[in-house]
């Protein structure tokens, strides 16, 4: 899935997905304000992926400026292992779905609270994780100005 697809009929061509009566994918894994994130499965190699839908007839111009800084972003950072990979982008006349690396370990704030306390040395392994992600926004000249637990996704439900 290297090239850029820019065709809804490819994106159902290539995932398996299950419409219903109030989502086109199964399995919702999350949600913001304009987008809905949903599991899909890869047709071929059967991996899972994360697929963001964003509704683009909801955004204002402002917000649909934001989202093509977005994908361009994350098109800049895909070589960077503490980043979500993006994968690929479709679009259709009132949706773009940008398809992710599926993160099963919910974000960092669920952890904190499950947790209740870090040790030091789990503590030093996410902060330099983060930094390391952060370093690498910062040479590329990306800055994210909405980093907050919530935010920061963990790959694994088993790693801190």
């Amino acid at each position: 899935m290297s090239e850029l697809v820019k065709s809804a009929e490819a994106f159902y061509f290539l995932f398996i997905v299950t419409c219903s009566k109030s989502s086109l994918l199964s399995l919702q894994i999350g949600s913001g304000q304009y987008t809905v994130v949903h599991e899909a499965k890869h047709r071929q190699s059967r991996e899972i992926y994360a697929v963001k839908r964003v509704a683009r007839t909801d955004l204002g111009p402002s917000d649909a400026v934001a989202l093509q800084d977005e994908i361009t972003a994350l098109q800049m950072v895909s070589a960077c292992p503490q980043i979500n990979t993006l994968f690929d982008v479709f679009e259709e006349p009132d949706h773009t779905y940008l398809v992710l690396g599926c993160m099963r370990g919910g974000d960092l704030i669920e952890r904190i609270t499950q947790k209740h306390a870090y040790s030091e040395p789990e503590a030093r392994i996410v902060a330099k994780q983060l930094l390391q992600g952060v370093e690498y926004c910062h040479n590329k000249r990306i800055a994210n100005r909405n980093m907050k637990p919530e935010n920061i996704l963990l790959v694994s439900q088993y790693l801190f």
